[in-house]
């Protein structure tokens, strides 16, 4: 996989855990919907950066993603538990992160592959005003 690089607004330590906001455009959200306020905090997750964190620090807990409107209302949350992934499911997170970086646009499934994902594997909550109940 190629670099990724991941630049983010804010990045603050709460104990042991690690927290990565980050502003979402809104005409991301016009176009992409409840889909792309959704898959926000999955792409600053399940990447090397993260990865690398765990590795490199022993005692972080976990990594919290918050995404933002440019007026600063939450769009959406997700953390991801230092122990939820493994060596078999790491290079899973990474391959559908890359496929929805570079695909998303066309094939809007490789959002929704990495959407369903980190739905499964981390603690999430939607902005019921990007996402309706249900999440769909």
């Amino acid at each position: 996989m190629e670099e990724f690089r991941v630049q983010v607004d804010r990045l603050e330590y709460d104990g042991n855990i690690v927290e990565v906001v980050k502003t979402q455009p809104i005409d991301q959200l016009q176009r992409g919907g409840s889909l792309w306020a959704r898959v926000g905090p999955y792409i600053y997750l399940f990447n090397p950066a993260t990865r690398s964190l765990f590795e490199t620090y022993e005692g972080v807990a976990a990594v919290r993603a918050i995404t933002r409107t440019p007026a600063g209302a939450e769009i959406a949350r997700a953390m991801l538990l230092r122990s939820t992934l493994n060596e078999a499911s790491w290079p899973r997170a990474l391959q559908l992160l890359s496929r929805a970086v570079t695909q998303g646009t066309d094939q809007p499934t490789t959002v929704q592959d990495l959407v369903i994902f980190g739905e499964r594997w981390t603690e999430h909550r939607y902005n019921r005003e990007y996402v309706p109940r249900g999440g769909r």
